[in-house]
């Protein structure tokens, strides 16, 4: 796991007093390198300009969306250029071969 140095920087900022004990890394997606802190924090990194704009659009959003919704949302808790955090929320992500496993029924339901 090779976390770019800038990222461990930015947390240790943003995060002075905390202490990391494990630390989750995925770059699979296509807006946002993520760090994932001890199980409770998600860091967010922009890959490019674009991914900035994603940021701060999708924080405007879920502020919106959590009004409206019994579920959990991010909140996020820094947002700046190119780098937002919010608490990490357990459970299982619905990704799309999971909800592809369910029937048509429970698919409609959840959608």
């Amino acid at each position: 796991m090779n976390i770019p140095a800038s990222y461990i920087e930015k947390i240790g900022a943003i995060y002075p007093n905390i202490s990391v004990e494990h630390l989750d890394f995925n770059q699979d997606g296509m807006v946002n390198d993520v760090v994932i802190v001890n199980h409770e924090i998600v860091c967010r990194f922009a890959k490019d300009d674009w991914g900035k704009q994603v940021l701060s659009h999708e924080a405007k959003v879920l502020e919106v969306v959590q009004k409206y919704v019994e579920l959990r949302v991010p909140h996020f808790e820094h947002l700046g250029e190119g780098f937002a955090s919010y608490r990490f929320i357990k459970g299982e992500p619905l990704s799309r071969n999971t909800l592809l496993k369910l029937s048509d029924a429970s698919q409609e339901h959840i959608i």
